[in-house]
């Protein structure tokens, strides 16, 4: 992190971090959120009889992201690396790769579906847009 954050330029960092100021704690939070919820989604496709508690799906795929979003892996880097955590600790190989799959499969479903309604979204603001316009 000391490396990135000198890499970047440390001066343009501080100042980024003063202009989001208190903002940052909110923005992290929320971001739990999400990430919470996509773990404990995933601990549910291992098999009971091998299922990591909460706090391990948690923390693994809180790294699974680090890896996708620091590293240049291809973003796949991180589900790579989950599997291998998620079979440390106790899960079958086959099975934690197994739900990795299903589980980024489910993200980009979700993800597909938000776009979508994001664009038709767009598309309708610009209809009415054009409608008021010629009115």
């Amino acid at each position: 992190m000391i490396y990135l954050i000198v890499d970047s330029g440390a001066a343009q960092v501080a100042h980024a971090m003063l202009v989001i100021g208190w903002w940052l704690i909110p923005i992290t939070l929320f971001h739990l959120v999400p990430l919470v919820f996509s773990a404990l989604s995933w601990r549910e496709l291992i098999t009971a009889a091998s299922r990591p508690n909460a706090f391990t799906v948690v923390w693994i795929r809180w790294i699974r992201e680090s890896i996708n979003s620091l590293l240049p892996v291809a973003s796949i880097g991180g589900d790579v690396a989950s599997v291998r955590l998620a079979h440390t600790q106790g899960v079958p190989a086959a099975g934690a790769a197994a739900s990795m799959v299903v589980d980024t499969t489910v993200g980009v479903a979700t993800q597909l579906i938000f776009v979508c309604c994001g664009v038709g979204l767009l598309l309708m603001r610009s209809i009415e847009h054009n409608t008021l316009a010629v009115a």
